[in-house]
């Protein structure tokens, strides 16, 4: 139960920072995406490790639907971001 509730507050985390990034513009648009990325990331390893030892209930199963879907949609909104040329992301990435 203690997974489960991580992974929820993971997934709650990535939502805000979603959030933040489609009101924000330019590499502070995509720093929030990358961070709601990560934070989606690490909400569906968590998800998976409980799924793969059986112990995923049907809230959990749906959580993992939609934490994939959040990533998938945060995966698209990042490669449609544009910066230019010369920007550097966080981390370095351009």
């Amino acid at each position: 139960a203690d997974q489960f509730g991580l992974a929820l507050s993971l997934q709650c985390e990535g939502d805000a920072f979603r959030s933040a990034a489609r009101f924000s513009k330019g590499a502070e648009s995509v720093a929030a995406y990358q961070r709601s990325r990560d934070l989606y990331q690490e909400s569906l390893g968590i998800l998976r490790s409980l799924q793969n030892s059986d112990r995923l209930s049907a809230a959990g199963k749906a959580l993992l639907f939609t934490v994939g879907n959040d990533l998938a949609d945060n995966g698209e909104r990042l490669r449609s971001s544009t910066l230019p040329a010369n920007s550097v992301m966080p981390g370095g990435a351009r």
